[in-house]
């Protein structure tokens, strides 16, 4: 449809893809990812620090630009045969021009089957990262926490692209003692669409008809997606309340990773999110799909891609398409209103590869996100009327092409 002449915004999101063309022949939408120097940590580049750190009453002047980064690392793991997966996660923060900063470590276990009568894996860690030692492009390494990517030198098998190396170490935390987390993690193709994976959210309007190449902004969106991996480690921990020794071994088992970062204050960037992955022997499907918030008409966003033995088959992303994502049926949250989805489908095209559905969301965790900021952040969140963010997290078997695997979808509710 043309756009009307005169009209105006203030978002420019990433290039749309239509996953119906060969990924030949859109290589001026998206560039596929073959080599670790496309996995940079992005705010620990030093062009894009920010250099200024302001006060906090600064920082609450709406008349003055202030920028926020907050950068995440997560690894998605699923283990088919035993049923547990969960995520590994470091977090990068600088909110509001400066007010806090710092790192964080997120950790999160669980079952995608409950077996009557058998034991239930429910693990979450939420710890600041102290002592930071090397903050680099490609590392991140602590007392607690040691993160790096690395280059991938074995010429024999060229499907890897890098390595993932995770090292978590933490005495105490909220349900655990003795958390220790030891992963080798090869990925394979990665990707990012044009521009350089990121939407952009603008001062002032330009017009929608006119060439917006080359018009950024402080304000901004950025993904990086690696749908395929193979991890191999361990996970110990002692349960603190019944001070009883788990052990868990991970062979081979398919992996996600995502870096993320969000340029604005969470409740300006997005309204809603949606994201699932899909992993099975041979498949992996990953979707991300995130609203902007009224101030820049909701709009919506929706970027999706498709493995297949280790390579990417197929990339797509769409622009304000409501029917990529549908909750099929819900139910209302009494403490804060929100209908998240029981059944959840994703089309991502016309054709019938392209579909995923699941009928039997088995929820794992609900998260109030106000309930795990720190003080000053929920303090300075929780006076912004209409925003209530919750996380619905869910985990299941599932199938996708006849081919039976897990399927993690994360549901997030920020503000009407």
């Amino acid at each position: 449809m043309p756009t009307a002449k005169g009209e105006k915004t203030k978002f420019l999101p990433v290039k749309p893809v239509d996953p119906n063309i060969p990924m030949g022949q859109q290589n001026d939408n998206f560039s596929v990812i073959n080599d670790y120097t496309g996995l940079e940590i992005y705010c620990a580049t030093t062009n894009h620090q920010t250099k200024k750190s302001r006060s906090f009453f600064t920082s609450m002047d709406p008349s003055v630009s202030v920028v926020t980064r907050v950068e995440t690392e997560t690894l998605y793991f699923t283990n088919l045969e035993e049923n547990i997966c969960g995520f590994i996660q470091v977090l990068y923060s600088k909110v509001m021009g400066g007010i806090y900063k710092g790192f964080q470590l997120n950790f999160k276990m669980f079952n995608a089957i409950e077996v009557e009568g058998a034991e239930k894996t429910n693990i979450w860690e939420s710890v600041k990262i102290d002592n930071v030692k090397e903050f680099e492009k490609f590392k991140l390494v602590s007392k607690m926490v040691n993160f790096q990517i690395l280059p991938y030198e074995n010429e024999e098998n060229s499907e890897i692209i890098a390595q993932l190396l995770i090292n978590v170490d933490l005495p105490s935390g909220s349900t655990t003692t003795n958390l220790r987390a030891d992963f080798k993690v090869d990925l394979y193709q990665g990707y990012k669409l044009y521009p350089d994976g990121t939407s952009y959210f603008l001062d002032k309007s330009v017009r929608k008809n006119e060439n917006t190449d080359g018009i950024t902004s402080k304000r901004l969106l950025r993904h990086v997606f690696v749908p395929r991996g193979q991890g191999f480690g361990t996970i110990s921990y002692i349960d603190k309340k019944t001070k009883k020794s788990y052990d868990f071994d991970f062979a081979g088992v398919p992996v996600c990773y995502l870096d993320a970062l969000q340029g604005l204050v969470p409740n300006k960037a997005a309204s809603r999110w949606n994201f699932m992955t899909f992993q099975g022997p041979s498949y992996s499907v990953l979707c991300l799909e995130y609203t902007t918030t009224a101030s820049y008409n909701h709009q919506k966003v929706t970027m999706w891609s498709i493995s297949k033995d280790k390579k990417i088959v197929s990339i797509g992303s769409q622009l304000n398409n409501d029917s990529i994502i549908k909750f099929n049926s819900t139910i209302k949250d009494p403490e804060n209103g929100w209908s998240f989805p029981q059944s959840i489908e994703f089309n991502f095209s016309d054709m019938p590869l392209y579909r995923w559905s699941e009928d039997k969301l088995h929820l794992v965790n609900r998260y109030d996100i106000l309930g795990e900021l720190p003080q000053i952040v929920k303090n300075i969140a929780s006076e912004i009327e209409g925003v209530r963010p919750y996380l619905y997290q869910y985990c299941q078997r599932s199938s996708f092409q006849g081919e039976e695997g897990v399927s993690i979808v994360e549901c997030t509710f920020i503000s009407e």
